[in-house]
């Protein structure tokens, strides 16, 4: 739909006929207006009434924020915008139907495209993390705790129980393991406002996927040289890709 309203406007008079600043100003009145809305409507309760006033304070300005940048425009704006009649009742066109369109577009692409793919960010960056979340992970905690704890005591009656001696690189390779599970559910925890850091796990993700990024380009050179073949491709790949998808979850 979108080259047709253009196409209908001509880009000329886009360009430097002020449609497109005019729509640009608009995207921004729009997304500073539900900032002024938001903002206003979650720390001016207690002036409505005293059962707003018991309910206690609001959340922080930071949620307010979240809450403000998550306003992206889509479907519904376009439906509306679409039911703009086609003419008037004189039977002439609607004057400005095309550019009201147009509008509605760049305002819907620049919600989506700016908001969208920066809300992660700015909620990161915010240090904004649910109640239910916090919950959740100190209970993940808790649980990985127990489940290493337990698992550390089966391999102690093992080890106990094994007839032959179980290399001792072997042994800590398997605690180190069943330990990390742990240990991450704690990083989760740790500080997550500007302050907060780099975790050693989150460091360990990073440089290991740059890693596996060169394994994976010498191993397609290898191919290319005639070296390997293409099952021995495919099958190094496959493990490549086991681990990437265990890092990163």
């Amino acid at each position: 739909q979108l080259p047709a309203v253009v196409g209908a406007l001509d880009t000329d008079t886009v360009l430097s006929g002020g449609i497109l600043s005019v729509a640009l100003l608009t995207s921004a009145v729009v997304i500073a207006a539900r900032f002024v809305w938001v903002f206003p409507s979650i720390y001016f309760r207690s002036f409505l009434g005293r059962r707003f006033r018991q309910e206690g304070p609001g959340p922080r300005w930071q949620v307010a924020f979240v809450v403000s940048w998550a306003g992206m425009r889509g479907v519904v704006s376009l439906a509306a915008a679409f039911g703009l009649p086609l003419t008037l009742d004189d039977g002439g066109p609607l004057p400005g139907r095309e550019a009201a369109l147009f509008i509605t577009f760049v305002v819907v692409i620049v919600t989506l495209v700016v908001q969208g793919f920066t809300l992660p960010t700015v909620i990161r960056r915010l240090g904004v993390v649910g109640q239910e979340s916090a919950a959740d992970t100190l209970a993940e905690a808790g649980a990985s705790q127990a489940a290493a704890d337990a698992a550390n005591k089966r391999l102690e009656e093992l080890l106990a129980e094994s007839e032959t001696q179980v290399p001792a690189d072997v042994v800590t390779r398997l605690r180190k393991r069943v330990d990390l599970r742990a240990l991450l559910a704690w990083e989760r925890l740790g500080p997550t406002g500007p302050e907060r850091r780099e975790t050693p796990q989150e460091a360990y993700r990073r440089l290991r996927r740059e890693m596996l990024a060169v394994e994976r380009i010498v191993f397609v050179d290898l191919r290319d040289s005639g070296d390997i073949d293409d099952e021995v491709l495919r099958r190094v790949m496959t493990e490549l890709d086991l681990e990437e998808a265990l890092i990163s979850r």
